[in-house]
């Protein structure tokens, strides 16, 4: 069996603040079956119990938001996906942006650097959660820039775009900037969840020192916010508030609180 190239504490992962929390039982076993094979770079799947492309579409959007480290993954390619003609998959043949070990550790340590570096710059002693996560926050809104080359680029994104990469090259859409978000909180330890509708991605923050309350991030709406003058028009928002935007909730995924994908 391969060696895992990113280590999976199930356990961890599986009681704090995660999309796979939102799965039910059978897709949550489907979950942690493909989170094995990605971390060991495997390519050839048969799912563990009966799997249509409904919690295919469930399973890996809940994966790719859960696991930032995961940016070697090519989420929106398949290989080969076989499947009966009422639409249960049997086996899966998964794809990868790089293939090689050597290359995916060397990429992962730069990021982890440079989420160091960048956290050394911004956190200081003494800083309350709320705080820190403004001090994040900040950060991304005035050094990253929103790529629109979905839409100058034949209808797909520059693979680093939309994966952890944006840490690195500070350019990316809405998914890499809400990763890049994600994966920066939590080496602060402090819970924060991927949100994503067939449109868009965001963040859901939890913080313990305001009672454990959530609060809702969008770095990427605040990004053009900043553009036209305006900035945390999208930061710390409660549910009630963030629906008073008209952000787009609505299309695939609910807030917390609420079983998404059912």
């Amino acid at each position: 069996m391969a060696e895992e190239i990113v280590k999976i504490d199930k356990m961890e992962h599986s009681t704090s603040l995660r999309c796979v929390n939102q799965l039910t039982g059978r897709q949550q076993e489907l979950y942690w079956q493909f989170v094995k094979t990605i971390s060991r770079l495997e390519k050839e799947v048969i799912p563990c119990t009966v799997m249509t492309k409904r919690d295919w579409s469930a399973v890996f959007l809940a994966i790719a938001l859960d696991f930032p480290e995961f940016f070697y993954w090519n989420q929106y390619e398949i290989k080969r996906v076989q499947q009966n003609e009422d639409g249960t998959v049997f086996s899966f043949e998964m794809s990868y942006h790089y293939n090689d070990r050597d290359l995916i550790r060397r990429k992962m340590n730069q990021m982890s650097a440079m989420a160091k570096d960048i956290l050394e710059q911004i956190i200081t002693r003494g800083m309350t959660e709320a705080e820190m996560v403004r001090a994040v926050y900040d950060f991304l809104t005035l050094n990253l820039t929103y790529t629109n080359e979905k839409y100058q680029n034949g209808n797909s994104y520059p693979y680093a775009s939309y994966t952890l990469e944006t840490l690195l090259n500070r350019v990316g859409v809405c998914e890499g900037i809400s990763v890049t978000f994600l994966y920066l909180l939590r080496q602060l330890q402090i819970e924060c969840f991927g949100y994503a509708s067939e449109t868009h991605a965001w963040n859901v923050v939890k913080l313990g020192d305001l009672g454990d309350q959530h609060f809702f991030c969008d770095v990427t709406w605040d990004l053009r916010e900043r553009e036209n003058g305006r900035r945390y028009q999208y930061y710390m928002l409660t549910e009630r508030q963030m629906r008073a935007k008209s952000h787009p909730d609505g299309d695939g995924v609910l807030f917390p609180g609420m079983r998404a994908y059912e």
